[in-house]
């Protein structure tokens, strides 16, 4: 069996990946809460969506659709 190791870098990128997955979930769920919740309602669905699916949380949280 072949032993799988990560390099210095590679530990850093998945460290860093990691980081910006929970920094981009926790801005979705601030942005969520910062909605109105009157018609139209196209920024709670996409932000709910990225709260649901958390990983679509990295995409949903880059667009401005307030």
């Amino acid at each position: 069996m072949k032993k799988v190791t990560l390099s210095l870098g590679g530990m850093i990128l998945v460290i860093a990946f990691m980081i910006f997955s929970v920094c981009a979930f926790l801005v979705n769920a601030y942005k969520l809460f910062q909605c109105d919740f009157n018609t139209p309602l196209k920024c709670e669905i996409v932000h709910t969506i990225g709260v649901v699916v958390p990983p679509l949380s990295m995409i949903t949280v880059c667009g401005e659709v307030d």
